[in-house]
């Protein structure tokens, strides 16, 4: 699965979440983020930093790979 916004992010760990039958406290509390921390990020921030991405993806059990686009043809 291609991502390229902070609302795919957001889809992809929320299918994730769903699957794995995690409240969304449990996955912020696992994460050691305060109870609420993920339902702020959904409902309200839209923006997350590398590092809670990278902590909710772990704690889902989800591989996130960074690749270079593409470069134009010059």
């Amino acid at each position: 699965m291609q991502i390229n916004t902070s609302d795919d992010l957001l889809a992809a760990m929320e299918a994730a979440r769903v699957a794995s039958g995690k409240s969304e406290r449990e996955l912020a509390l696992s994460t050691g983020k305060s109870h609420s921390a993920y339902w702020w990020w959904k409902k309200k921030a839209g923006v997350v930093s590398v590092n809670t991405a990278l902590e909710y993806a772990n704690a889902l059990g989800l591989q996130l790979l960074v690749e270079p686009k593409e470069k134009a043809p010059e």
